[in-house]
């Protein structure tokens, strides 16, 4: 899976193949390779190396990735939350001090899911909800003690 910018980047990747087939003897099977255009591009149709394009979504390296970034939010991060909650849940029951339920939020609850924020555009609805659950868990109420 390669996620390049913009054209020149497709091309100097073609180049590249070329020069890694002369040393290794490996070919770039361009046949199954597929052409998709993710977020600003996503509308573009044009396709100057007529490769065949692919226009539902797919999944690399455990993150779902399409055009619609609505549905792609949707399936990467409703069940992370979901997962997150039930963290919470269960360690909301013990008596931690504020130093415990930061160590909880930080190893067993935001590390599940910094790896999918990090790759992919996430809408401002999950950030929130992140945040409102964080916030819950730490402080046992809406407002911020410090």
């Amino acid at each position: 899976t390669c996620t390049l910018r913009n054209w020149h980047s497709v091309n100097r990747l073609f180049r590249l193949a070329k020069v890694f087939k002369k040393m290794s003897g490996l070919n770039l099977n361009e046949n199954k390779t597929l052409l998709i255009y993710l977020g600003p591009w996503r509308t573009r149709n044009d396709n100057p190396k007529n490769l065949p394009m692919e226009y539902s979504a797919f999944n690399t390296l455990g993150i779902q990735v399409g055009r619609d970034t609505t549905q792609q939010n949707k399936i990467n991060f409703e069940k992370r939350i979901q997962k997150l909650e039930n963290i919470f849940r269960i360690w909301k029951t013990r008596d931690l001090s504020l130093l415990g339920k930061i160590l909880i939020t930080k190893s067993h609850g935001l590390s599940n899911l910094i790896y999918t924020l990090s790759n992919i555009e996430v809408e401002a609805p999950y950030v929130d909800k992140i945040k409102r659950m964080v916030n819950l868990f730490i402080w046992g109420s809406k407002c911020n003690h410090i």
